[in-house]
Formats: structure tokens, sequence, C-alpha cells
């Protein structure tokens, strides 16, 4: 079998591939995101899950040697986590949903369900892309609406 055949059928090659805009972004350029939640909602759905809207606006620009910013056209993978309220004593409160999303530049909503009531929302929580500015990235959840369960 030739080194080619091996890699063809090794798991994790292609995510590999999937990976390389980021990639890029992170090592070949100086690439910084401006990824904000401006608001997040929450309501209890009839079957007791609870239904999380996100209001996020995100923005990619590449930066030169000149400190020129140039606006990147964003379609990527961003991580979205919501979470519940932090038990007595822990710094930090454990997520009750994080999965990556595709978002665009610009204003857009983003709606999740979580199994519990939801304390904080927002885009990157943990800061996995390099931000401008960290700190709006993750919001309070300060609407909180029960759906009739009639």
């Amino acid at each position: 079998m030739t080194a080619t055949k091996r890699h063809a059928h090794q798991p994790g090659r292609q995510r590999v591939g999937a990976l390389a805009p980021v990639l890029g972004d992170l090592f070949e350029r100086n690439t910084f995101w401006e990824l904000v939640t401006s608001q997040a909602s929450a309501r209890e759905t009839p079957g007791g899950e609870w239904q999380v809207s996100l209001n996020v606006v995100a923005r990619k620009v590449a930066v030169d040697t000149a400190g020129v910013e140039t606006e990147i056209p964003m379609d990527d993978l961003v991580e979205v986590g919501v979470f519940g309220p932090a038990e007595a004593g822990d710094a930090r409160a454990m997520p009750l949903y994080l999965a990556m999303h595709c978002i665009r530049a610009g204003p857009q909503t983003i709606t999740v369900s979580v199994p519990r009531r939801p304390a904080r929302a927002g885009i990157d929580p943990r800061h996995l892309l390099i931000d401008v500015q960290p700190g709006d990235n993750v919001t309070s959840i300060a609407a909180f609406a029960s759906s009739s369960k009639e």
C-alpha cells in the first residue's frame, strides 16, 4: 500500500482540510475578530427545555505591517455557548451548550435549546479566536419568559 492510500483512509485527514482557513487566519495573516453578543434572552418551552436566542455581531479584519486594517469576508466556524448559573464556590458555570456555528460578518440571531434554565450566553465564550474586545463576547440572559403550558 502506498503512503497516499494510507493517508486517504485515515480518519481525521478531512477535518484538517476543513481547518485550513482558520489556520491561515491564525498563522499566516494578522487576523482579528470583533465578536459581540449584544443581547441574549430565553424562554421555557412546553416540554421543559429552554430556547435561548442570542443577537450577535461579527466582523473579521486583517492588519498589515503598517497597521492598515482590511475587512475580510467572514463565514467562519465559531463556538457558541450557553451556561447555567455558577454553583456556590465555583468561579465558572458548567456549560449547558457548546457547539460550533457558521458565523458570517454582520448582525445575526442564533437560537439553541438547552435542558435547564440558562444564566449567560455568547459567541466564542472560551476566547478561542483573537478578539479585539473579548469582554463583550458573553452576556447575562436578561429576559426570561415561560411559554404557556395550556
